[in-house]
């Protein structure tokens, strides 16, 4: 990639405006700040130092430097030493200044002393409303009324949870009043978080009603409350970790008409605030904050957690409050319909199949312990040697391979339940998934997913991921389609995707894409399928599975294609930590297109923002399918949450990447084009430093 000139500053436009006529002048180019902390953990008092080796002024020399610690303090040079006196979270900033006035800064965070720990206040009820978009035109019940019930509390003596009631009413699905209803864990000890949901189909539990829970063990109600729910406004729509493990990402979003302020964080009750370090704190309509909390210490992996948000909207303080288990993420790249793990044609046994899965880009394969594919040549030999992982899909898995391969770190996930939508109720996948979570414990992440019937709000929060599928072409087959038997359009993948992440919130979303006719009238041409993945990939997908891509195919459909499979793999791997950190922001809000007919998403993260591009003016065909014509020009306005300024926008095509050259039309607005596109595109937005 050519390197691009430093924009220029408006400082220096009026210096050349006022120099001499005739005399050569050339604007001058911004400064670039690189700040230096070591060490980035210490203990309270103990000394950091900050430098500012690496900074640089392009067309001049750097006339200043200053370091503002984050705590009050500040300091003036090149390098400095400062010791905090107070544990927490700290943002420390160097500004440098050239000779024409113009500055730069850059940050570094400084975790200081111990996490807090003990045992905070928590009694707290949730009604998370159900949501849907109406271009999904299944003809069945829609998700209109009632929600996921949530209570949070800590257990006040060692107690066993007997009973359930919501609204005074035994949550039993058989009543009608909930569709299932759980206590994750109903033997609590004394101090022990309780976690409560529950999830109801009921106007009584629209927003805006009272909803109550009581838990009861035996006669004795040991946890009530009582709450009259608003529409949603700070909404925690994803939780994750770094994929180093050193940090916890909370992203939060204002779903509120109006501008909102996150002020706060707490886990399990306990305030972590001064370990939280605010990323675009004040929000705008539809706008994302991310807290970053660094040297999460005593924060548990696999382990249910109830994360407290705290904002504000001036006059009101506000507090929502949900529950996941953290693992550390992981974009995976699979095959639903792998041959098996034994006999012919299995990946395990025959080094050319796994060769022609490893040749799709594909690092993430599904696995039934067998006699000729045991544990110990999948998971400590194969793995190893080909740096894959392996997802199971045992809803009853053998209780000795449980306890002897729990928490290998190769084995991503298991999937216990698939489309019982079709056949069972939901409490019956709810059994299903209990029974796995107490047999695998926090050490494996479970999955349950559906394959249409839009009842996303129901499925999604059963499940430990929280993970949905769908078989994107022919699998919003749901929706009507038109022409009859024909794919749906590529919209509906995009809004599928949209709608199983955020009934997914703040769970990550994983989900599948390419499919055949189910009839096999056609196969997916190499652009459908490039469409497909950045519409689910723009939409949230924690990992992508293909559906129906076995190598066999090549031979059914050739236009399945290895080739781009490959190049898709290729694209992902420079965006993949951003992916996986960041969280979708709704449209319009970071990233906006003038060019009609061009699709944009923006996935922000606390170190990049993913852009994708999908082009919807393309043709439908009978025989041929959806045609694309070449796009060029395309521009795009993005406009950051505040403290991201952009210094670069890349596009990826393929094991390649151009820089595209921007111009900066307001404060935090840049606007790129894309000098040409074929189907879709990510674009990769890197911050300075």
């Amino acid at each position: 990639m050519t390197a691009r000139p430093r924009r220029a500053t408006a400082l220096g436009g009026v210096i050349c405006g006022l120099a001499a006529l005739g005399a050569t002048c050339q604007p001058n180019q911004e400064p670039v700040a690189r700040i230096s902390c070591t060490p980035a953990a210490v203990a309270v008092g103990e000394p950091v130092s900050f430098g500012s080796g690496g900074s640089i002024d392009p067309d001049g020399t750097l006339t200043s430097f200053s370091f503002a610690f984050g705590d009050g303090g500040a300091a003036i040079g090149e390098a400095t030493s400062h010791g905090y006196a107070a544990p927490g979270a700290y943002r420390a900033t160097l500004t440098v200044r050239d000779a024409a006035g113009a500055t730069d800064d850059s940050s570094c965070v400084v975790a200081v002393g111990a996490f807090p720990a003990g045992s905070g206040a928590l009694d707290e009820l949730e009604l998370v409303p159900p949501h849907f978009d109406p271009v999904i035109t299944e003809d069945i019940e829609k998700p209109e009324h009632g929600g996921t019930i949530l209570g949070f509390f800590r257990a006040a003596s060692n107690l066993k949870v007997t009973e359930v009631h919501v609204n005074g009413e035994l949550a039993d699905p058989a009543l009608g009043v909930v569709r299932w209803c759980e206590v994750v864990d109903p033997e609590l000890s004394a101090g022990e978080i309780g976690i409560v949901r529950c999830h109801s189909s009921d106007a009584r539990f629209d927003a805006g009603n009272v909803a109550t829970l009581d838990v009861l063990a035996g006669a004795a109600t040991v946890w009530s409350k009582s709450a009259t729910r608003a529409a949603p406004e700070l909404t925690p729509s994803y939780v994750t970790a770094t994929e180093a493990g050193d940090e916890i990402l909370v992203h939060v979003r204002n779903d509120a008409s109006t501008g909102r302020t996150v002020t706060g964080l707490e886990i399990d009750g306990v305030d972590v605030t001064s370990f939280a370090v605010f990323q675009n704190a004040s929000l705008a309509p539809g706008a994302v904050a991310i807290v970053r909390i660094p040297r999460p210490d005593g924060v548990p992996f696999g382990r249910w957690l109830a994360f407290t948000v705290r904002g504000t909207d001036g006059p009101r303080a506000l507090r929502t409050t949900r529950a996941l288990r953290l693992f550390r993420p992981h974009f995976g790249v699979g095959d639903w319909t792998q041959a098996q793990s034994s006999g012919a044609g299995s990946p395990y046994a025959d080094p050319g199949v796994m060769q022609e899965y490893l040749d799709r880009g594909i690092d993430l394969f599904l696995w039934t312990p067998s006699p000729s594919a045991p544990p110990e040549l999948v998971l400590d030999q194969l793995a190893e040697q080909h740096d894959i992982h392996v997802w199971m899909h045992e809803g009853q898995p053998d209780p000795a391979f449980v306890a002897q391969w729990g928490g290998h770190p190769r084995l991503l996930f298991d999937a216990v339940a698939g489309e019982p939508e079709f056949s069972d109720p939901s409490s019956l996948t709810l059994s299903v998934v209990k029974h796995n979570r107490e047999l695998w414990g926090g050490t494996t992440p479970l999955w349950v997913y559906n394959a249409c019937m839009y009842r996303f709000s129901e499925w999604a929060p059963l499940g430990d991921v929280g993970g949905m599928d769908h078989y994107a072409v022919w699998a919003p087959k749901c929706n009507t389609n038109l022409p009859l038997f024909f794919n749906d359009l590529i919209q509906y993948v995009g809004s599928y995707a949209s709608e199983i992440k955020r009934a997914a919130e703040p769970s990550p979303a994983y989900m599948w894409t390419q499919g055949l006719y189910e009839n096999d009238v056609r196969c997916p041409t190499a652009d459908e399928i490039r469409a497909q993945w950045y519409q689910i990939v723009g939409r949230g997908a924690k990992t992508v599975l293909w559906f129906l891509g076995r190598p066999e195919l090549d031979d059914v459909c050739p236009a399945s294609s290895l080739a781009e499979m490959r190049r898709l793999k290729d694209e992902l791997v420079p965006m993949r930590s951003a992916l996986l950190e960041g969280d979708v922001v709704p449209a319009g809000t970071v990233a906006r297109t003038l060019t009609p007919f061009i699709d944009v998403t923006a996935t922000v993260g606390p170190r990049a923002i993913v852009l994708t591009l999908t082009d919807y003016s393309y043709q439908q065909l009978w025989l041929t399918g959806l045609v694309w014509q070449p796009r060029g020009n395309v521009q795009i306005d993005v406009t950051p949450p505040g403290g991201f300024e952009a210094a670069r926008f890349v596009q990826l095509d393929h094991a390649s990447a151009t820089e595209l050259a921007y111009t900066k039309i307001a404060s935090n607005t840049y606007r790129v084009t894309v000098p040409a596109m074929a189907v879709a595109t990510p674009i990769l937005v890197e911050p300075e430093p």
